[in-house]
This record gives C-alpha cells, sequence and structure tokens, in this order.
C-alpha cells in the first residue's frame, strides 16, 4: 500500500472517528498537546495522568464502530485487510495463535462488525488473486465465483547444511524440530497437514514475509512449509527444497457475485488465462 493511499486511509478514519465520538471522551488526547500542557502546569485533577499507549487493534475496533454507524464498509474492509501480523504483531510477526485470536475481545469485535456490514463483500474489489490450502467452509464462498487458475505445488524448506533421519519429502520426519510459519490461514493449514502426519508441530516463529522465513531457516532457527510460486521469486541459497508428494495450493481468481463477471473482472480473467502457465517448479 502507498504512502499516499495510507495518508488518505487514516485521514477518514480520524473523519469518522471525529463524527462519531462524544465530547470529552477521554480516550481522544493529542500526546504531544499533552505534554506540552502538563510540562507547562495547565493540566489538573485527572488529566495529569500520563495517556496510556493504544494497541492498534483497539483503535481499529473503535475505527470500525465509528465507520459502521457511517455506513462506510468500505473503511472496514481496508483496516482488516492489514490481518493480524500488523493489528497485532509486528516486524516478528503475529504473537497469537488462532485460539488465541479468537479470545481477544477487540479481534471479537472487528470480527463482529465485518461479518454485519459485510464490508469484504460490498462489490468495492471487482476480482482478486487468492489462494486455498483445501475445501473451505461454504460461508467463504458465498455469493463468490471462484475461477482455478493454478496449482502450486508445496515445499518443506529446511537449512541445506543440515542431515535428517527419515525421508526429507515427508513432515513427520520433522516432528521433533522447531517450525516456522506463515499467516494466519497458513499456520491453520500447516497445524492440519502436521495433525495428519501424526504430530503437533512446535511453532517459534510466524511471519508472513516469505524471505525473512528463508532466512529463519538458513539460520537453523526452524523448518517451514513454503508454495512453490514463493520459491520462484525468491530462492535462498542456504535452504535446501524437498516438494511433498500430493500436496498442493491452489491460485484462484475471485469475483463477488454470480455470472456473468462485470467486464473489468470478466477482461482481467480472460487476460489471466490466455497468459498463465506452468512454470518450472523448483527441484
Amino acid at each position: 500500500m502507498s504512502e499516499p493511499v495510507i495518508e488518505d486511509l487514516v485521514a477518514d478514519s480520524v473523519r469518522v472517528l471525529d463524527a462519531h465520538t462524544e465530547p470529552h471522551d477521554p480516550r481522544v488526547r493529542d500526546t504531544a498537546l499533552w505534554r506540552r500542557m502538563a510540562d507547562a502546569g495547565e493540566l489538573h485533577g485527572p488529566d495529569t495522568t500520563p495517556p496510556r499507549r493504544t494497541p492498534l487493534i483497539d483503535v481499529v475496533r473503535e475505527i470500525a464502530v465509528a465507520a459502521e454507524k457511517d455506513r462506510n464498509h468500505e473503511l472496514i474492509g481496508e483496516w482488516y485487510a492489514f490481518g493480524c501480523e500488523t493489528l497485532l504483531g509486528g516486524p516478528a510477526g503475529c504473537p497469537y495463535d488462532v485460539d488465541e485470536l479468537a479470545e481477544i475481545p477487540a479481534v471479537r469485535d472487528l470480527r463482529a462488525t465485518v461479518r454485519r456490514t459485510d464490508a469484504l463483500r460490498n462489490n468495492d474489489v471487482d476480482a482478486a488473486l487468492i489462494f486455498e490450502d483445501g475445501d473451505p467452509p461454504q460461508r467463504d464462498r458465498r455469493d463468490t465465483t471462484m475461477t482455478p487458475l493454478l496449482d502450486e505445488p508445496l515445499y518443506v524448506v529446511t537449512p541445506a547444511d543440515r542431515s535428517w533421519e527419515g525421508p526429507r519429502a515427508e513432515l513427520a520426519t520433522y516432528a521433533g524440530t522447531r517450525w516456522i510459519a506463515g499467516c494466519e490461514r497458513c499456520r491453520g493449514h500447516l497445524v492440519a497437514a502436521c495433525g495428519q502426519a501424526g504430530f503437533s508441530p512446535v511453532v517459534e516463529f510466524e511471519t508472513d514475509d516469505y524471505v525473512a522465513v528463508q532466512a529463519l531457516v538458513a539460520a537453523g532457527l526452524g523448518v517451514s512449509l513454503l508454495p512453490g510460486l514463493t520459491l520462484l521469486a525468491n530462492r535462498h541459497t542456504g535452504v535446501r527444497l524437498d516438494r511433498i508428494p500430493g500436496m498442493r495450493r491452489q491460485v484462484v481468481a475471485a469475483v463477488h457475485g454470480k455470472p456473468p463477471a462485470s467486464q473489468p473482472a470478466q477482461v482481467l480473467l480472460d487476460a489471466l488465462k490466455a497468459t498463465l502457465s506452468e512454470p518450472e517448479w523448483p527441484s
């Protein structure tokens, strides 16, 4: 997302919050202004309490509440699309697993607002390229036309200079080592795949930056599961790749609504179908 787009997003959010925040709300406080006034001795009583640092997820929840009142569903969807790593984590990735996320009040509230407003299905986007690790619940495809474009293989990524007992292309071989997971969905798929192989993975790191994942693996901090397209885009010399037989991820074009697609969406779909070909996957 470009800097001007982010600036517009923040400006829209401030406008919406201003329109739906009660006067004298104690949560609204300009830190820089508070410091100047405190230093000048112009604050008294409760106002002298330093403002607390508010987690981004709490701010986004309040934006979503105000945006729902303003019927600005697009703004809700834009913030929600930043995902766990940005809203809750940072450079090291999302610090929570799927179950822990579901117990965070701000996450529950934000998800409820998204479902209630249908913020991700308001037809503001003609088409989106997404991936599927398997057959998702039917509700994920409600009012959405899915066009399969490409099947990409999945690889277990391990340090190039380390040996293992057992077949390198089987997940069970790595049952006793640490794992590096990706986004919330990718982690869920990793846990499910390892469960089918007979063990629960010990996830030490999480990040959806596949370049960082390979660097962590090369440093000997764990092993990971990555799809073929990410490895075609960037390949670390310090890792070994072993393609897992029968495991794949599908790249899909998702279009809101039932066929026929809008003209812009159909133009994109036709161009994708005409130009896509099976890549030469890493070996």
